[in-house]
Formats: C-alpha cells, sequence, structure tokens
C-alpha cells in the first residue's frame, strides 16, 4: 500500500505534465494511501502560493473527492513518534521539514513511498517506488536504501 507524495496529489489534475504517469501508477498500484502529513504540506504548499483560505478549503475538498474517486485512502499518522522520527531524519539526511516528515510516516507505516523525488534514496528503511519510471526501471520497479 505506497504512500503519495505531494506531487502525486497535484498530478491529479489533467494539466499536471505527469497525470498520465499518476493515471497508469493508480491502475497498477493497489491501495494506494495520502497520510495527514502529505497533506499538511499540500495544504502549506496552497497558504505559500498565496491561495486564499476558501480557495484552499476548495481544493482540499476537491481533492478529497478526486482521491475518493480514484480509491485513495487517507491515513492518519501523526504522533510523538512520528515526530521524533522526523526530527531524526532531518537531523541526519538534511531533508527539509516536509520531506522528513513525510519519510517518517512512511516508514512508521512500514510502506513504500510513491516518489519521483530520488532525495529519499539515502533515507534508511524507506522505500521508494518511482511515480515515472525511467526506461531503465520496469514498471512498478522500485529503488531501495539499505544504509
Amino acid at each position: 500500500m505506497p504512500v503519495v507524495d505531494p506531487e502525486f496529489l497535484l498530478a491529479i489534475s489533467p494539466l499536471h505534465p505527469k497525470h498520465e504517469a499518476v493515471t497508469r501508477r493508480v491502475k497498477e498500484l493497489e491501495n494506494l494511501m495520502v497520510t495527514d502529513t502529505c497533506l499538511l504540506w499540500l495544504q502549506a504548499l496552497l497558504a505559500a502560493s498565496g491561495k486564499s483560505p476558501s480557495q484552499a478549503r476548495l481544493a482540499l475538498l476537491t481533492l478529497r473527492q478526486l482521491l475518493e474517486e480514484l480509491g485513495v485512502r487517507e491515513v492518519n499518522t501523526i504522533s510523538s513518534e512520528v515526530l521524533a522520527l522526523q526530527a531524526a531524519i532531518m537531523a541526519r539526511h538534511k531533508l527539509g521539514f516536509f520531506r522528513s516528515l513525510l519519510a517518517a510516516s512512511a516508514i512508521a507505516l512500514n510502506e513504500p513511498l510513491l516518489s519521483d523525488d530520488t532525495s529519499y534514496d539515502m533515507v534508511a528503511g524507506l522505500k521508494r517506488i518511482p511515480l515515472t519510471p525511467t526506461d531503465e526501471e520496469n514498471v512498478g520497479g522500485d529503488t531501495e536504501k539499505t544504509t
């Protein structure tokens, strides 16, 4: 049950360049999940881009409907344990706040992360599945950092 990253959420839009990849991945992979930490990250992106609270609300409600239609379920992961793990990942790997928080959520769930962001590859215990596989990778292929 892979955990999705914010790029997946943005690429649900048919106008996004990776929309076809997202559509393909939804069909290939079962039981995709979006964590509360990923949704929090998206909320912060909306605020940082200048969206008003009412625009952010509408975007999130629309997203929720699209996720339900795609069969992507929301899961809650925020806990003191996840926050402590986030801090450790942030310090050890120099990932930003939200990247390390999303990595901690995926690790806590013991699930891979569906993302094209290779910065996750350095995080021990986190398996990454590319959102858009390259020609060298098979469809559904993944990379895993074992150190």
